[in-house]
């Protein structure tokens, strides 16, 4: 008898147990296969420039397998364990369509790209998230190729599809941001541009009149702030600030810090109508309000800034004094400080107290943006009073300090602000040779972004003016024009060719 039952029980467990399967297995599937493709391509992007195209061909099409895969599961109705599963299958599949058509896109397939998202839009409208993310990428490319009546097309058919959640992840987490995105792609360039903005204003209002949860009114009125900030409406946003202020402390996990929100109200009043004693006095209520806000470091720096323009160095240096005193651990703030302090110091005559400030960055902030600025600044100043003998060998020590930091911290993100300046030192002491080829290395490292522009610009405009090397000035333009067609640097580029060739 006993036997029976242990065969019963046994019987059941293999009965309960492939129940389960069925209904959840394919869905831990799917999703350990999404794991291992999103792992890989974590792998893959810490170093990109070591990548063969191959390998990201191979991931986009373990993408695509993975979504084609999954994408037909068919999904029963009801609310049932199986079909919230088969749903979140099909969510997946989703997902992992829309990486591989991102991964075609960044090697340059757009057609592959813009049919696979448009693939999604129509075979998964029964799940308005998963179309809802095939629709974003969609919408991005478009916008990307300037495309702009069908992008706008796709943001809003996101925006009437979607329901805002600020706190998700994916394209509910983003959608509260696009009515103001459509506004700004339709008012372009227009002198009137308010009357784009309308439906926006719409939006958000009806999200505060009418919330599916305090987060989504509170982000709402955040984007009312976006929306009158680009209007030049400063009242009206300030109001809204206000409002945002008293509502973001009722949270109980707030997602806000209450002094970003009293900093940029403090900025809407000094930038945006031009009371900068008003502003001032904002700052110093967040001071006293929020002293554990990070803002409040950046507000002392701010109040500094403010009466040092007024020719108020005694306060300036006063409130910088509090600064370090008060916020110890806001290093990026007490190097900006400290930097203010020496400029302040010097402009006021007290070279020697300015001099050893500037020194005393590199010893008390040495990873910072404003270490390194002090070494040029010292430079300058001996070259603006005309003192040769200090200026060489300033500039010695700043050759000497920017070497040293780059051999020290070579992957530090710094190192390349430290190369860019150890090219102008080159440039000061009439190094033109040294100065070209750390630019060219420079441009290379950085190829592809604005600054990678601006040091490949920089390189051309040496080899031509300085060195009177036409060729090599021309294959410099000719590489600017290849790799940044449509940015300033491209443009400039081109027409120093046309002049250059024109003269041959």
């Amino acid at each position: 008898m006993k036997t029976m039952r242990f065969l019963m029980l046994g019987f059941l467990v293999v009965l309960l147990g492939g129940c389960y399967h069925s209904e959840f297995s394919g869905r831990y599937k799917a999703e350990e296969a999404l794991w291992k493709a999103n792992r890989e391509f974590t792998r893959l992007s810490i170093k990109p420039k070591l990548v063969e195209p191959e390998q990201w061909e191979a991931l986009a099409n373990t993408y695509q397998e993975l979504g084609e895969k999954y994408k037909a599961t068919p999904v029963p109705s009801g609310d049932s364990p199986e079909a919230l599963a088969a749903a979140e299958m099909r969510a997946i599949a989703a997902r992992a369509l829309a990486r591989s058509g991102n991964l075609r896109a960044s090697m340059g397939d757009s057609t592959e790209a813009e049919a696979i998202f448009r693939s999604i839009d129509q075979e998964f409208a029964d799940i308005p998230n998963a179309q809802g993310t095939g629709l974003l990428a969609l919408a991005q490319l478009l916008q990307r190729q300037s495309r702009t009546p069908e992008a706008i097309q796709a943001y809003e058919k996101i925006i009437n599809t979607i329901e805002p959640a600020p706190s998700a992840q994916g394209v509910e987490g983003v959608v509260m941001f696009l009515p103001l995105r459509v506004a700004r792609m339709k008012a372009g360039n227009a002198q009137n541009k308010a009357p784009f903005y309308e439906d926006a204003r719409a939006y958000y209002r009806n999200q505060i009149q009418n919330p599916k949860h305090a987060e989504s009114a509170y982000e709402a009125r955040s984007r009312l702030v976006d929306v009158a900030s680009d209007l030049g409406d400063w009242n009206e946003a300030l109001d809204q600030m206000r409002v945002m202020e008293r509502e973001v402390t009722t949270f109980e996990d707030p997602p806000e810090d209450p002094g970003k929100i009293k900093f940029a109200m403090a900025e809407a009043t000094r930038l945006g109508l031009g009371k900068i004693e008003e502003a001032a006095g904002i700052l110093e209520e967040l001071v006293a309000k929020y002293p554990e806000s990070t803002f409040a470091a950046r507000a002392l720096l701010s109040l500094s800034k403010y009466e040092g323009s007024r020719e108020n160095t005694e306060t300036a240096i006063n409130y910088l004094d509090r600064l370090r005193e008060e916020y110890p651990k806001e290093d990026s703030f007490l190097a900006q400080g400290a930097l203010y302090r020496a400029r302040l110091l010097e402009r006021t005559g007290d070279w020697a107290g300015a001099l050893e400030a500037y020194r005393s960055l590199p010893v008390e902030h040495p990873l910072s943006e404003e270490a390194l600025i002090s070494h040029l600044e010292i430079a300058s100043r001996y070259d603006r009073v005309g003192d040769a003998t200090s200026r060489g060998r300033s500039l010695g020590e700043a050759e000497e300090a920017y070497r040293n930091f780059i051999s020290r911290f070579p992957a530090e993100g710094l190192s390349y602000s430290a190369r860019e300046k150890l090219a102008r030192i080159y440039g000061a002491q009439k190094r033109w040779e040294e100065a070209i080829s750390e630019l060219e290395s420079l441009a290379e490292a950085l190829r592809g972004t604005p600054q990678g522009a601006a040091q490949l610009w920089a390189a051309a405009q040496l080899s031509e003016r300085e060195l009177k090397d036409t060729e090599r000035a021309i294959k410099l333009y000719e590489t600017a024009v290849t790799l940044y067609p449509n940015t300033q640097t491209g443009v400039k580029s081109a027409e120093a060719l046309s002049r250059l060739k024109g003269g041959e």
